[in-house]
């Protein structure tokens, strides 16, 4: 294509060829003397040159007469459109900057395709996103944990601590042992009173009960589930006899408030990301647009 262009402009530089392609154009056909009459050319060996180089822009009908090649009605159609205005002689035409204006044309067809696919896939993403993040946020309003305890002796009157859980959230406790023991949540408060030693440690075991707490149960064997409001809390478990303690199972699920956060606080964050994403994504699917718009 290039090299087809620059033999084009090469044949249609030069103001003679251009006035024999306009002479042929407006009549069938013209003899070699008609030609160099009409066009005011004296030196044959001139004119046998322009005629060549024209090439297969014009041939010979049967009568020996030139005429203008349907390539050579193109070229003449070509010269008609972009004649640039202000030019000297004859006028002529700039097939450089047609090539580039074709080059330019293409080069923002494919930029235009490709902000469109580009900022198209960014709006999808963006609707799935929205899509999913609120079912997201339903299923995981909460961190579960769960841990256990199992075989170890509880003397009589005693207190063994267990674990801390913070809240808000929800506690399911389940136990098994070969007596009665007690399982209680006790607050800060309580738990400091109980446990504190003459140190300013905790203890883990201490010889004496709970004499408030926030909940407790009593059984040899059995389970509990209750909600606990925003602040820690400590499980422990006492005996009032020697008691063998087969297994102690806890589940925590930490709700999402745990840190004073409510569970649609959470999608803040990522639906501003999707909102900006999907601004980028319009605003890219427009700059296409127009730009195969303009090149239309």
């Amino acid at each position: 294509m290039g090299s087809d262009w620059s033999a084009l402009y090469k044949t249609l530089s030069d103001p003679t060829r251009r006035d024999i392609l306009d002479f042929l154009y407006s009549r069938d056909s013209a003899s070699y003397t008609e030609i160099m009459s009409a066009l005011g050319i004296a030196n044959t060996g001139k004119l046998n040159y322009h005629l060549k180089m024209l090439g297969n822009l014009i041939d010979k009908n049967e009568q020996g007469k030139y005429r203008l090649t349907e390539r050579g009605v193109q070229a003449v159609n070509l010269l008609k459109n972009f004649v640039q205005s202000g030019t000297e002689g004859h006028g002529g035409i700039n097939l450089g900057n047609q090539t580039s204006t074709i080059q330019r044309s293409t080069a923002a067809t494919m930029v235009g395709v490709l902000l469109i696919v580009v900022g198209a896939v960014l709006i999808v993403l963006v609707v799935l996103g929205a899509v999913a993040l609120p079912l997201f946020a339903v299923t995981s309003v909460g961190v579960s944990n769960e841990f256990g305890f199992g075989q170890f002796m509880l003397e009589p009157n005693t207190s063994f601590f267990l674990t801390t859980v913070n809240g808000p959230g929800q506690i399911s406790v389940g136990w098994h042992a070969s007596a009665r023991i007690t399982l209680y949540l006790l607050n800060t408060s309580e738990y400091s009173k109980l446990f504190s030693a003459t140190n300013g440690t905790y203890a883990m075991t201490v010889n004496s009960t709970p004499s408030q707490w926030i909940y407790n149960r009593t059984s040899a064997e059995g389970s509990f589930i209750t909600n606990l409001p925003s602040e820690p809390y400590f499980l422990v478990v006492s005996s009032k006899s020697n008691v063998y303690v087969q297994n102690i199972t806890v589940n925590h699920v930490q709700s999402s408030q745990a840190q004073g956060q409510q569970p649609w606080e959470t999608l803040v964050f990522p639906f501003t990301v999707l909102g900006i994403m999907g601004a980028v994504g319009t605003v890219l699917v427009i700059v296409g647009v127009r730009l195969l718009n303009r090149r239309t």
